[in-house]
């Protein structure tokens, strides 16, 4: 069945309209169609099918919609919301049964909105499964598809000072604080795609024995109004179990979550999400919970100050491309993986990968595999090698 939502931002051929239930949405307009914010429309919110403008610049306020259920002596029965009402018609509209109409707060029909039947309302939201949810992002330490930091090549002197931190962070927390170390712990690992911000924190997991939760935004993101607060409430939860602890909370691209609050419609999620967040970390001052929780971007500059702020993600760590000496110690550490001849120097693939990232040298080592099977061949040769990055670069495509 239809039902009505409100418009609330009009961009090119796509609006951000609010439904009865409160949930916001993003639809496509037919290329005709020219909406206003506070247009009240028709819609279908299963399908996201448009049927048209209902009312421009919105009801009036403290208005309402019903639909004629059938004629009375001196007025009207009319389904308000699943509320069936007496209203009267004092202005003498041509209403017959099933039409859609504008009421006042005083239940007079001032208007007829439609000839048909349309829902003030949706259907009422499938629950979500939060349980599932948190047991799908949940991952125990020996479920982590990593060895340790050998496998983490390249690792910078800083990157080692994160090591020894939240190894003593979560496994030496006690001690910490008996000299008086704060343990409220929050990082953001930032810098370019594909220089092993997620890797490091999976490493970080295996390496601390903690549980570990990998969030990433369309993950945890329904089209119902509250589902992701809960959510995130519910994951915190499920970190401080006892059973669970330590663990590791990764927010994976913060920035799809936690961007630059705002005014406009289209930001009102934003602005939640990064409200609960500040409440679940700002909750870890008095608590003893040993929870560390990491968020990773490629772009800083797009995430909330107040995330930011001291007690939150205050711990700042860069992840920059990798220098030459890096990416010799990334391909040795890759090659491991590989059938790669002796014959290959990673000094010299390194030199022809100038300012390329791990995941990039990767990609590079996974088309040559390809290249070497398709010779018929099960160990990769330089000619493999010089043969994948040709083609990654004809390409554009190095990851």
């Amino acid at each position: 069945m239809a039902a009505f939502a409100t418009v609330y931002e009009v961009k090119d051929s796509e609006a951000v309209i609010r439904a009865g239930n409160g949930a916001y949405t993003t639809i496509n307009l037919p290329g005709s169609t020219e909406l206003n914010v506070g247009d009240v429309i028709q819609i279908d919110l299963q399908s996201g099918e448009f049927y048209g403008r209902i009312a421009e610049n919105g009801l009036e306020r403290g208005n309402s919609i019903g639909v004629i259920k059938e004629e009375v002596d001196d007025g009207f029965l009319v389904d308000k919301n699943g509320v069936v009402r007496k209203v009267t018609d004092p202005e003498d509209y041509d209403v017959k049964k099933g039409n859609t109409v504008e009421l006042t707060d005083a239940d007079t029909i001032c208007n007829v909105l439609s000839e048909d039947p349309v829902s003030s309302r949706p259907s009422p939201p499938e629950e979500t499964d939060v349980e599932e949810i948190i047991n799908s992002l949940r991952k125990q330490s020996d479920d982590l598809s990593v060895r340790g930091f050998e496998d983490f090549g390249g690792m910078s002197d800083q990157i080692r000072q994160v090591q020894e931190r939240v190894e003593l962070f979560l496994q030496e927390r006690e001690r910490l604080e008996e000299v008086g170390v704060e343990t409220n712990m929050g990082a953001i690992f930032y810098g370019p795609a594909g220089t092993g911000k997620t890797h490091f924190a999976r490493i970080l997991a295996k390496e601390s024995d903690a549980t570990f939760y990998r969030i990433r935004g369309p993950e945890i993101v329904t089209k119902w109004v509250g589902d992701t607060e809960e959510i995130i409430r519910a994951l915190f939860k499920d970190a401080a179990k006892e059973e669970n602890e330590p663990s590791i909370v990764y927010f994976d691209e913060i920035d799809s979550l936690g961007s630059e609050r705002g005014d406009g419609a289209n930001q009102q999620f934003g602005n939640r999400v990064v409200a609960q967040l500040l409440t679940e970390m700002d909750g870890f001052e008095d608590s003893d919970e040993n929870i560390m929780v990491i968020a990773s971007t490629n772009r800083i500059e797009g995430v909330d100050d107040a995330l930011l702020r001291s007690g939150r993600f205050d711990w700042k760590i860069p992840f920059p491309k990798p220098t030459a000496e890096e990416r010799v110690d990334i391909f040795d550490t890759l090659r491991e993986q590989y059938e790669v001849s002796n014959e290959v120097s990673s000094e010299q693939i390194a030199s022809i990968a100038d300012g390329w990232t791990g995941a990039e040298l990767k990609g590079l080592l996974n088309e040559a595999g390809a290249l070497c099977v398709a010779d018929d061949r099960n160990e990769i040769k330089l000619v493999d090698i010089l043969r994948s990055y040709e083609r990654r670069v004809e390409q554009g495509v190095k990851e």
